[in-house]
């Protein structure tokens, strides 16, 4: 685990995730929907709902 810092480049996905897609399954959302690369460095930050359940990827 790196730590997160002002380097690092955030990018927030504005609508709802289904957790239980995986790591995966997240991926694929961030090339199919964001155009971006889950490898690239940038932390991926998704919601669940309005709640307080975040996941960083």
């Amino acid at each position: 685990m790196t730590g997160l810092t002002h380097l690092h480049r955030y990018m927030l996905y504005r609508g709802r995730v289904d957790f239980r897609n995986g790591f995966d399954g997240l991926c694929g959302l961030v090339r199919r929907e964001m155009n971006g690369d889950p490898a690239d460095g940038s932390v991926w930050i998704f919601s669940q709902s309005t709640s307080s359940n975040h996941g960083l990827t």
